[in-house]
């Protein structure tokens, strides 16, 4: 199980910190304000309030196994910076740090970043993909123009196969992968719905209401096959 620390418990750090954790991830979240610690320990495997800035501070949460840390702040850009740069003097192997400008992503580039989250340019991109493709419940951007979209099936092609549907053929679009989400009960016996996933889809595998496609092509292509 993958261990994570993530910095900064604002209203982006608390939602990946509680998706890290639906992901299997051991999470440990730190923030300055009590409050927000307080709000998510019951959720992750340790909250502490802390100030990030101070290296004794984080020397004293035992950061050694950590594999990955995130920090997430993005008003205070001086805390930031100043945080990634001790958990780069600290040995942690992987740091993604979020930036809200181009001068900001350079220097935590240069202070040890191995990655840079830009929340603003990534929703920005969402809604364009959104606006360009059509209704879309995930995407991935490949490069300019290129994604990885999950799109509820077309109804033309309910009860199809993925033979007969001939999205490669006649539209250009490939099949990633195909979720079946069956209704199902949860542990509280209350209704759910399973999701089952098949990675390489046969060419016999049928498509039926209630499937979410992944599908991976141009945003024109991808856009004309959706749009019928």
């Amino acid at each position: 199980m993958p261990r994570v620390a993530v910095f900064g418990l604002g209203q982006f750090g608390t939602t990946l910190a509680e998706a890290l954790v639906q992901q299997g991830a051991e999470v440990l979240a730190f923030d300055t304000d009590p409050e927000r610690v307080e709000a998510v320990k019951e959720r992750v495997s340790m909250a502490v309030a802390l100030d990030s800035t101070d290296e004794q501070a984080l020397r004293a949460v035992g950061l050694e196994q950590v594999q990955t840390a995130i920090v997430t702040m993005g008003t205070n850009i001086e805390a930031n910076i100043l945080t990634t740069a001790l958990l780069k003097q600290l040995g942690v192997p992987r740091i993604m740090a979020r930036a809200t400008t181009p001068t900001q992503e350079r220097i935590l580039r240069a202070i040890g970043a191995n990655k840079i989250i830009n929340v603003e340019r990534e929703m920005g991109e969402a809604i364009a993909t959104t606006l360009a493709i059509g209704e879309v419940h995930r995407f991935f951007t490949l490069a300019t123009g290129h994604s990885i979209v999950e799109v509820d099936v077309p109804e033309r092609l309910l009860g199809k196969t993925v033979e007969e549907a001939q999205l490669r053929q006649r539209h250009n679009v490939n099949i990633v992968a195909i979720k079946k989400r069956r209704p199902d009960v949860d542990e509280r016996g209350r209704r759910a719905l399973r999701e089952e996933i098949s990675i390489v889809p046969k060419p016999t595998d049928k498509l039926e209401e209630g499937d979410l496609l992944v599908l991976a092509g141009e945003n024109d292509d991808i856009q004309a096959l959706l749009r019928g």
